[in-house]
């Protein structure tokens, strides 16, 4: 490598990468920019002053990122944010149904056919599944100057590198609403299998320090082929299909997955119907729609509606602040923002809207919930079971301020009884209480509120030891043989374990984490890991727990009984998330 040479990596290293970067997002290949750029260095080598070589470098390059169209940095929400909501992933076929006429357009947003009202069935023909390959991540961070000194530096080393950011920048009447976006610097090396990565890994260990991960390499192909159930005609889509103009019912979708509650129903969506064929060659349904019109499917999914409205206006503006926090972040290898499972938050489409839900959205329009200036994490969960849990106890990151533990009562000497579930008697004397908290209302007026509470506040469940002893191996895939006991290691601040060691006649494994802790234990989940075990003489385990779900920030049926108490929406968030403030942005 000549001294030239070295002087136009060092200087523009950085830059070709982010210019890599950008390309990809506008689908061309890396070869072509590498192709691109060995012309424009061919050319600079044609000229004969140095100046002149390095100023004619610069424009040509920048002209070439210029007429790609660079990528704005932020969503102006004034334009109207809309919201795409993977429905389901990985299908070979599905059903749907419509009571009008569907236009359909291609990606691009041109009409290319249209669809009669009816059933319909999909599914994919010849489908090609995009190359499974593993790439070396060397870099995370939030900030992109570290993202590109660090492209730069391996350029410089004599390794090929490029960065990629995630998530979303979203901007409104001057200033950023959030900004989620993490930046992962890559090697430009594919490897089709773990263990030429690893060699390569094993080969460059002394220069640079990697981690090898999963990824596809080049687009997936294929044709979509509706029929009409009605007519059974038939027609055929390459790859991907947008359907606009009336509502669309999507027939016997899986909601609830893993959990008691999973169940099997036909749900309605408005807005941009979109089917794709994704990575591995499988059918993704993605709904498209405006962020307030998404938020009046979500507010009846995650809460009832017969819930006080000031209940309901909190779930409102903490589902409209999570769903902000998580867009582009929580699905970052996906064509959508959030899914419509708990995972981000249960999202049922029109078929879920209520008049009382939709005027807690509309009384909510724009509010968020902040912490100083950063938009807040504002998870929830269905019952605390009488005192909410430290983020960091469940997720094993770090002390989020306005995620910590408080007690679910008027208690003003304190707000914590963390210290008291560090003995196990006074957790047994917890659990098997029955204490005073906004989330107990099994004597309350609304049905659903009184019935919840009564089945979640304060639970049990019994296994004979050969049954709990075979979920436990189906669950961990660990053989221990008939179970023995069950002993706490670790709780946090709301009594919830996240630290077990199960005891069997063969051997004892530890299980660490709220949520593995739930699964072990169930043939679903278990309602919470907030528990104790008791053997009775006959060699059954009798479990008996406290609350649904991993407790942390709002407890849901403890927003409803703070609203039946008199108090406002925001009352509601700033005790389940203290020190924090609400801001209407548009």
């Amino acid at each position: 490598m000549n001294f030239s040479e070295q002087f136009l990596i060092r200087s523009f290293g950085g830059f070709t990468a982010k210019f890599y970067t950008i390309i990809d997002k506008k689908f061309i290949g890396v070869n072509q920019v590498r192709g691109i750029i060995s012309h424009i260095l061919y050319f600079k080598k044609c000229i004969q002053n140095f100046v002149m070589k390095k100023i004619i470098f610069i424009l040509l390059s920048f002209w070439i990122v210029y007429v790609t169209c660079i990528p704005p940095k932020y969503l102006s929400i004034e334009k109207g944010l809309h919201v795409r909501v993977g429905l389901l992933e990985n299908q070979d076929s599905i059903y749907f149904s419509t009571n009008g006429k569907l236009r359909v357009h291609n990606p691009e947003g041109a009409q290319i056919g249209e669809l009669e009202a009816g059933r319909w069935k999909v599914q994919i023909t010849r489908s090609q599944p995009a190359r499974k390959v593993f790439r070396l991540l060397v870099l995370t961070t939030k900030e992109e100057k570290k993202a590109s000194a660090k492209t730069e530096d391996l350029v410089y080393s004599g390794l090929k590198a490029h960065y990629k950011a995630f998530g979303r920048k979203i901007f409104f009447n001057g200033q950023f609403i959030v900004d989620n976006q993490i930046f992962r610097v890559y090697l430009d090396e594919i490897f089709s299998s773990r263990n030429e990565a690893q060699k390569f890994q094993n080969r460059i260990k002394n220069t640079v320090t990697s981690e090898i991960i999963e990824d596809f390499h080049g687009s997936s192909d294929g044709t979509l082929w509706l029929m009409d159930l009605n007519t059974l005609a038939t027609f055929n889509f390459m790859h991907s299909i947008r359907l606009t103009g009336n509502p669309v019912t999507l027939e016997a979708q899986k909601a609830g997955q893993g959990h008691h509650f999973q169940s099997n129903t036909a749900r309605q969506y408005d807005g941009i119907f979109e089917l794709k064929i994704n990575n591995q060659g499988k059918l993704t349904i993605i709904n498209e729609l405006p962020m307030e019109k998404y938020l009046k499917g979500v507010v009846p999914a995650e809460m009832p509606s017969s819930y006080p409205l000031e209940a309901l206006k909190a779930q409102a503006i903490a589902a409209r602040t999570v769903m902000l926090k998580k867009m582009g972040v929580a699905h970052q290898f996906e064509e959508f923002d959030v899914c419509d499972e708990d995972h981000c938050q249960v999202y049922g489409g029109m078929s879920a809207e209520t008049a009382q839900t939709n005027k807690a959205v509309a009384a909510t329009h724009g509010l968020l919930l902040k912490y100083q200036d950063e938009l807040c994490n504002t998870v929830f969960s269905a019952v605390c079971g009488g005192h909410t849990e430290n983020s960091a106890q469940v997720w094993n990151g770090e002390e989020i301020p306005y995620l910590q533990g408080v007690v679910d009562q008027e208690l003003q000497s304190y707000k914590t009884l963390g210290p008291f579930f560090e003995s196990e008697s006074f957790v047994r004397k917890w659990i098997e209480g029955n204490p005073a908290a906004f989330c107990n209302q099994v004597d309350a007026s609304i049905p659903a509120l009184a019935d919840g509470s009564a089945k979640y506040f304060r639970w049990q469940i019994g296994y004979p030891a050969s049954e709990l002893s075979a979920i436990v191996k189906d669950k961990t895939g660990q053989n221990l043989g008939t179970i023995k006991s069950i002993e706490p290691i670790k709780r946090g601040v709301s009594g919830r374990l996240t630290a077990i060691q199960i005891v069997g006649t063969r051997q004892k494994i530890r299980i660490e984490g709220e949520l593995k802790i739930r699964q072990a234990l169930s043939s679903s989940t278990l309602y919470s890991s907030c528990f104790i075990v008791d053997k009775t003489s006959d060699g059954k385990f009798l479990i008996k727990g406290a609350g649904f779900g991993h407790g942390v920030g709002m407890c849901q049926y403890g927003a409803a009984g703070m609203a039946l108490k008199g108090k406002k929406a925001e009352e509601i968030l700033f005790h389940y998330y203290p020190g924090t403030r609400l801001d209407r942005f548009y």
